[in-house]
């Protein structure tokens, strides 16, 4: 169980909006990325049973390293 579990603040849905750009000169330093390499920026938003926000993240990654992979049962 994870802290804010323990603290009541139960995971009910996730969302997350997630997009493609160049990185900044840091974000390149940092990731280690040739000039050309774009990143992955998602930001997710865990929302309890009421529709509240619980915990936000926001992480860029290295975007020739990773494949995303949704799966969700349309409306």
């Amino acid at each position: 169980m994870t802290l804010l579990a323990k603290l009541g603040h139960v995971g009910a849905r996730v969302r997350e909006d997630v997009t493609a750009r160049m990185p900044t000169p840091e974000e390149r330093d940092i990731l280690r990325l040739g000039p050309d390499e774009p990143v992955l920026r998602l930001s997710r938003v865990t929302l309890d049973g009421d529709a509240r926000p619980v915990e936000a993240t926001v992480m860029v990654k290295a975007g020739h390293l990773y494949e995303l992979q949704y799966e969700f049962t349309p409306e």
